[in-house]
């Protein structure tokens, strides 16, 4: 409940500013309508290593069916293109900790969203083993 009052006074104080291009940002989110409509989203992908396949590709890709990896799933909302590179190496080598706060943001906000939930797996495991994030 305290957490939840800060954020709401933290937005009060400090409105969502869209950290690529300045705007006001939106629903709760340091972007801006058009940055966020801009972003690279991972739609086509490998269901096992989420690398990106061409238009129409389905199913896993071959270097997963020719060597599946040690894991079931991959998740990778976004390409690594901009603006998606930028906001990494600004966190990465620059220290900013609102890119941080941002790219968890939309990782979780994909998590949730329904074609994420009708497709998850519940497990993560790797060949012949159990890890210890496996629901049980």
């Amino acid at each position: 409940m305290i957490s939840a009052w800060l954020g709401r006074l933290e937005r009060l104080i400090l409105p969502p500013t869209c950290l690529l291009c300045g705007a006001v940002g939106v629903a709760g989110l340091d972007l801006c309508a058009g940055c966020l409509r801009d972003l690279p989203r991972n739609r086509t992908a490998c269901p096992r290593c989420a690398t990106p396949l061409p238009p129409g590709g389905i199913g896993a890709c071959a270097h997963c069916r020719a060597q599946p990896p040690d894991f079931d799933r991959a998740f990778v909302p976004f390409r690594y293109q901009p603006p998606v590179d930028f906001l990494i190496t600004r966190l990465k080598f620059g220290g900013r900790l609102t890119c941080a706060r941002l790219l968890g943001e939309l990782k979780n906000r994909a998590i949730e969203a329904p074609a994420f939930q009708k497709t998850n797996t519940r497990s993560i495991q790797k060949k012949g083993k159990a890890s210890r994030y496996s629901k049980k």
